[in-house]
């Protein structure tokens, strides 16, 4: 099986982001006689990790500013 991530089109023209799981289907003489796949949208797992980014990044200027106003 594999997994990946990428970026589909609706038919309305918006973008949302997938993971897309694949696994080859196989006789019984092992060959491979097809493919199973599914999609998952992970659009709002990414905007979330996204805004988690950005918090830490926000959060660690802060800090960085306040310990330059922190004397020992």
């Amino acid at each position: 099986m594999a997994n990946h991530e990428c970026v589909r089109r609706r038919k309305d023209g918006t973008h949302l982001e997938v993971e897309g799981a694949y696994a080859g289907l196989r006789n019984q003489q092992g060959e491979i006689t097809g493919f199973l796949g599914i999609l998952t949208d992970i659009t709002d797992r990414k905007a979330n990790e996204q805004a988690l980014v950005q918090s830490e990044q926000l959060l660690r200027s802060v800090l960085d500013a306040l310990s330059a106003q922190i004397a020992i």
